[in-house]
Order: C-alpha cells, then structure tokens, then sequence
C-alpha cells in the first residue's frame, strides 16, 4: 500500500530537493519503534502510518550501517556520509513487486537518485552523526507523502537511544513486546527470505528479549512520557484502539481504520508451529521475571531429553551462521559484536510488577 502525497507537488518538490539542509524547519519530534525482531514491528509501522501527518519508514537500520562504515560513534567523514545516503537512496526505492511492506516510500528509482544527490550537497562538509543525517533524509521522506512528522523501525536501536536522544532529545520510542516464546517459534520457523533457521537460537534470543525488556523498561523513569510499551498481542486483536492510543502518544490523532491486509501473518488462518517443550523451559529459564513483568506467565515447560539432538543442531547452525556473517560483511560483523556485548554486559534487572503502556 503506497501512501500518495497529499501536499502541491511543486512545494513538496522545493523542499525534498532542497541543496541545503531543511530538518531544522521541522523540529516535531520523530517516534522509533524499537524491541526485538520477529514481534510484530510491520504490522505496527503499518498501524503508525494511519496516524495524521505521520511517515513511518518500516526496517531503516541506518545506525548498522554506520556502524559497518566506522561512523557509528561520531561526525561522519565525507567518504562514510556518501556511503549511508547511498544505502538510503537504495533503500527509499523499492521495487513495485516487493511484497513485504504494508507502506512503500513513494520514490521512483530517479526521484531516490535525486534525493541522494541533494542531501549529499546539503550535507556534506557539515560533520552531521548518522542521527543527523538520518532526520535530514526522513523529514524530506515525509514531506514526499504530505507529511511534517516522521518516524521509522529499526527493533535494536534501543541500543542507542541515549545517542538518538542527544540530537533529538523529544523522541518518542515505541516498545512493542511479543510473548518471547511465540517471538522464539517466528524466529524459528521463518522463511529464508528473514535469513532462515541460522539466525535462530532459542538461548541467544530468549537473552535478546530479556536484554531488550530491561533496557527500554529501565529507561522509562529517565525518559518520562516518551516511551509506550505496546503487547503484539492487543494491537492484533485491537488495531484501530492501538493506532488510537499511539495516536495520543504521539500527540496526534488516527485518519481512519487501520487496513488490514494479507501481508500480515498475524492475521493468517496457517497453523502455527510451536518450539520444543524444552525451547519454551529454556525460555522461561532465561527470561522468567521479565516475562511476568510484560504479562506473560511461564508455563511450567520442563526440560526433555529426546529435544536435545535437536538443540545440539541448532547450536551448530547458528554458530556456523553468525561466524559467517562476522566474516564476509562489515555490516553483519557490527551487528554482532553488539549484541554480544549486549548479551555479556550487567543491566539492572527490570522491576517485578507489570507496567501499563
């Protein structure tokens, strides 16, 4: 579903392809949408994008991608500002046919080239972060569809928000949390096209969740009223009251019903196919407290001997799978190497009594 622009094309025009810098001329806060891949993130984003005068880019992992050019901690020399406005031209244009997305930026191959080249003109020489260029590229991508405020989805910048909110100290964060047992069965049993069963371990994503819990819940005292845990599980029994309430988050409000489409497989009537008992006990092992505090309750799941063959496999791939990634692409070695140190690092646990969103 491509969102048109509802603005003259002339003005949307002057100020998307402006040579200098215009984000400032926008200073409404943006809304990230972060937590734990496999939750339901696209749906949401879909959800986001029915909030008036609201874009939400589905799947920028721009901060991965600085991280790959070395420009991830600090001002972004001309080389690395030219690769990431390259990966987000690349990424503003996708083809007609892609089927993945609920809402397609409404660029064609020679308007995405055109944004590239005027970004880089107004950027380059400015010493902007990833963040900075990242706001410059997506006030232009809202001002494209007819809108002023703009968000966008990437599930582990909650690694970074302490570095989104010192150039945009406003942000909104939108926390969707997934039963990490049915998140653990997505991750699993996912196409290939998601990067397959390698990206799977019922241990590392079990941690992952419970890491990402306590991080985004642990900084809601300091980030008062601008983080909103949202349950995968409300939002696809009540989408409209969901885009409601993100709606008044954000401080807006909701154009219409939220279109529900095929694309969602939430929404499909397939069986679903469940992890082992022993994958679920592992699960509560690890993640058990936080898991209450989100309102999930551990089943009693116990360990079984004839599932581990099973695990031993799945040990193996994934480990195979993550050196090969740490070896063939930069991109893919960054991403990594944080999340292993995520994994490792101590945070404060997060509290014992449920929040409301």
């Amino acid at each position: 579903m491509t969102t048109a622009p509802t603005q003259p094309k002339a003005d949307s025009d002057a100020r998307v392809y402006a040579r200098v810098p215009v984000a400032s001329d926008f200073p409404g806060p943006p809304v990230v949408v972060v937590g734990v891949p496999r939750s339901g993130s696209k749906f949401l984003t879909h959800v986001l994008n029915q909030v008036e005068d609201l874009y939400v880019f589905d799947d920028l992992y721009l901060r991965r991608e600085a991280d790959g050019v070395g420009g991830g901690s600090g001002p972004l020399d001309d080389h690395q500002l030219s690769e990431l406005i390259g990966w987000l031209s690349r990424r503003t244009f996708i083809k007609p046919d892609y089927p993945y997305a609920f809402e397609r930026p409404n660029f064609t191959q020679h308007e995405a080239d055109a944004l590239r080249d005027a970004v880089l003109a107004a950027l380059r020489g400015r010493g902007r972060t990833w963040v900075g260029v990242l706001q410059e590229w997506m006030v232009r991508v809202a001002l494209r569809h007819g809108r002023t405020r703009w968000g966008y989805k990437a599930p582990g910048d909650f690694f970074c928000m302490d570095q989104i909110d010192a150039e945009l100290p406003d942000t909104r964060y939108l926390y969707l949390h997934r039963d990490p047992r049915t998140m653990l069965a997505s991750r699993k049993f996912s196409p290939d096209l998601y990067g397959g069963r390698g990206l799977y371990h019922p241990w590392v994503y079990a941690s992952y969740w419970r890491l990402a819990h306590r991080m985004i819940t642990g900084s809601r005292a300091s980030r008062e009223g601008r983080v909103m845990r949202v349950a995968f599980e409300d939002m696809v029994k009540r989408p409209n009251e969901t885009a409601e309430a993100v709606a008044a988050f954000v401080g807006s409000r909701v154009t219409g019903p939220v279109p529900v489409g095929k694309v969602n497989s939430s929404f499909k009537a397939n069986a679903r196919r469940a992890i082992t008992p022993t994958e679920r006990w592992l699960c509560g092992r690890v993640a058990g407290r936080e898991m209450l505090d989100a309102g999930y309750d551990p089943d009693g799941s116990c360990l079984r001997l004839r599932d581990v063959p099973d695990l031993i496999a799945t040990s193996c791939r994934f480990s195979a799978h993550q050196a090969r990634r740490a070896v063939v692409s930069p991109r893919s070695r960054a991403a990594v190497r944080r999340m292993v140190s995520g994994l490792c690092s101590h945070r404060p646990s997060a509290p014992t009594t449920a929040a409301a969103p």
